[in-house]
Formats: C-alpha cells, sequence, structure tokens
C-alpha cells in the first residue's frame, strides 16, 4: 500500500472541504504539540492495520462547531472526542480508498488514542489556512498486502 502525498493529499482536503468547509494543506511530516486528542481505527480486510489520527484541542473545538454549525463553545472532552473519533472514522475510509481504490475494508468504531506527554511526530500532517501542522496520522499495516 502506497501512502503518496499525491493521493493522500487531495482524500483528506477533500474530507475537510465537505465536512468542515475548510482547506486543509498536506505537510508532510511533522511533529505536533500537545494537547493533541488521538483516535485509533482498525481496519481489515484487502490489508490490515490501524489509522492513528491526531488534532489539536484547539482546533477539535473549531472544527467540532464547523461541523455542528454553531458558534466555538465550551464542548465538554466527550463531545470534542466524539468529534474527532467521527473524522478519524471518516479519514481513515477516504485514505484506504484513495489508496487501494478497490480494495474492501472493514473498520472498526474509533478509539480513544492516548498521547504521550511531549511532542508526537507523524509521518503525514496537515495545516489549516496557512498555521502550522494540527493534523497528523499515520497508518501501521498488522497484515501486509
Amino acid at each position: 500500500m502506497i501512502l503518496s502525498a499525491e493521493r493522500i493529499g487531495p482524500a483528506i482536503s477533500q474530507v475537510f472541504e465537505t465536512m468542515y468547509f475548510r482547506e486543509a494543506l498536506y505537510c508532510g511530516s511533522a511533529t505536533l504539540k500537545l494537547p493533541l486528542l488521538g483516535t485509533a481505527v482498525r481496519f481489515s480486510g484487502s490489508v490490515d492495520g490501524v489509522f492513528r489520527w491526531a488534532v489539536s484541542e484547539r482546533l477539535a473545538a473549531q472544527l467540532a462547531a464547523d461541523f455542528l454549525g454553531v458558534e466555538t463553545v465550551g464542548f465538554d472532552a466527550c463531545e470534542l472526542e466524539s468529534a474527532i473519533k467521527e473524522l478519524a472514522n471518516v479519514a481513515c475510509g477516504s485514505t484506504l480508498s484513495a489508496v487501494m481504490p478497490s480494495g474492501d475494508f472493514h473498520l472498526s468504531l474509533p478509539e480513544t488514542l492516548p498521547i504521550a506527554a511531549g511532542e508526537e511526530e507523524f509521518r503525514h500532517s496537515f495545516s489549516m489556512e496557512g498555521a502550522p501542522p494540527e493534523i497528523g496520522f499515520d497508518i501501521a499495516l498488522t497484515k501486509p498486502e
């Protein structure tokens, strides 16, 4: 499974344009600063693996408000976690479809991914509207194609 910027960038950017009316720019590998909200989506089928996704807490609140069509208000931790899990689920499906269009995949329910203290490095990252990267993800294959 080849995770090239030429396939990933447009797939994830389309998710943000469709769900949040925002432009996401692919930045490649990046180290994201805490606090981050993390989610893992396991997938099986043509290949098996884990999609690991993280978003800064600041951006998570903005995305939740955009998705719900409300002003950014004090979302509680559960609401932010739910919003990011939904985003991770859609982003995982979009990424897998982009890199393996004829693949057959089954996605698990998104799980909370604990983020360790410090900074977290991701192979793929995105920024919103020219800001530093605040979104990152990796895919780890557990059963190669």
